[in-house]
């Protein structure tokens, strides 16, 4: 897979798992708009390194809401606080 196209399916990912769990990413974020882009920069990089991609794009296509990330989820420190 191509550089642009894991970063374009990490940052489907991230937004979908964050939808999932009720984040809101655009306010979610303690600092201002410039810092809360950067901050879901480092989300999308750090799933973009994830080896679950096909596990988590099921579990997305079969759940609406979700209580609390996965075990594997790289970014589930940021979603805990979310």
């Amino acid at each position: 897979m191509g550089l642009f196209r894991k970063l374009d399916s990490a940052n489907e990912l991230a937004t979908g798992m964050a939808v999932r769990l009720g984040v809101d990413l655009e306010s979610g974020f303690e600092t201002g708009p410039v810092q809360a882009a950067y901050q879901f920069r480092d989300m999308v990089m750090r799933c973009s390194t994830c080896t679950h991609h096909e596990e988590c794009r099921r579990l997305q296509a079969h759940t609406i809401e979700l209580d609390f990330p996965p075990a594997y989820c790289r970014n589930r420190d940021r979603f805990e606080r979310g």
